[in-house]
């Protein structure tokens, strides 16, 4: 199921504010989990992406492709992305989304366990506070 609301510009200024909700430790340490054979480490990601159903489907179809994609990734680069997710969680990135001038949809999953749902409530309520 997917749970959409359209908001303004106004309620993203708060966005990526310290109030926002993270993934928990075990899913977090899943997502940069560099450990393993590259099809292992595909496997654990569509895990964490998708429903189990769809994740073994998409990993019986794509696994060579997305184990071939994640063997490519240096951790370095992971430790680069791991830094810059937690630095919105930090300090936000609400200063760079005031300067949009375009409606914008709010959109998550309601299984979402990388970013939980409960962000895009937050963004939703502060919408409707700042509207």
């Amino acid at each position: 199921m997917l749970f959409e609301i359209a908001t303004s510009r106004r309620a993203l200024s708060c966005a990526g504010k310290s109030d926002t909700d993270r993934a928990s430790t075990a899913v977090w340490s899943q997502l940069i989990d560099m450990s393993g054979t590259p099809r292992q480490q595909a496997r654990r990601l569509l895990s964490l992406l998708f429903p189990n159903d769809v994740a073994k489907s998409i990993y019986r179809e794509f696994g060579d492709i997305v184990a071939a994609a994640r063997a490519q990734l240096s951790p370095d680069l992971v430790n680069r992305q791991v830094a810059a997710m937690d630095a919105w969680h930090r300090i936000g990135i609400g200063n760079r989304l005031r300067q949009m001038n375009l409606p914008v949809l709010i959109a998550t999953g309601t299984a979402d366990i990388v970013i939980p749902p409960s962000n895009a409530q937050i963004h939703a309520l502060l919408s409707e506070f700042f509207a």
